[in-house]
């Protein structure tokens, strides 16, 4: 069964109103769930695209055990190929994020690919985790998390979704 899959909107700009209006495409979903018992067999959702020699997405997967962070490629936006190597970020399992590597915000920067991403093992859940990777695809994680799990209020409650202001990508 299917519990989520991701789906596209398509833009419409009219300049002269500067009005931003949104549809749904039609053929959603545009990625789907990968087959029973795979490592995103039971949910695929909330892609980080972002357009360099093609479209690429870092989107979270999940078996119903551990969610993790998969890539996605497309020359288009709409019609999707998941990369052979996924999980691109799996879970670390002797790591602070053993049991969750997801929701992964991504930029480009020069030659790397900056990734900050939400983490946790069976105890601790809501921490920010950073990897980076020169191709997208194999990540070098920090052993630690750079945000949660700290004795500051802000730090106290779960995280989740990061996000950072900052460039998409920059020309190499």
């Amino acid at each position: 069964m299917t519990l989520s899959c991701l789906s596209l909107a398509s833009l419409s700009l009219s300049v002269s109103f500067a009005q931003t209006k949104w549809f749904k495409y039609e053929g959603n979903p545009v990625l789907d769930t990968g087959p029973p018992g795979a490592w995103d067999g039971r949910w695929a959702g909330v892609g980080r695209v972002i357009i360099d020699s093609s479209y690429r997405m870092w989107y979270t997967g999940s078996n119903g055990m551990s969610k993790q962070i998969g890539l996605a490629v497309s020359s288009d936006g709409i019609h999707w190929k998941k990369h052979p190597s996924n999980p691109v970020l799996p879970v670390d399992s002797s790591g602070w994020d053993s049991v969750e590597a997801s929701f992964a915000y991504v930029s480009h920067v020069g030659p790397t690919y900056h990734m900050w991403y939400s983490g946790g093992d069976s105890r601790t859940y809501g921490r920010i985790g950073y990897a980076h990777s020169a191709d997208g695809v194999t990540w070098k994680r920090l052993p630690s998390p750079v945000l949660g799990g700290g004795s500051s209020p802000m730090e106290s409650v779960p995280l989740g979704g990061p996000s950072v202001v900052g460039p998409d990508s920059v020309n190499r």
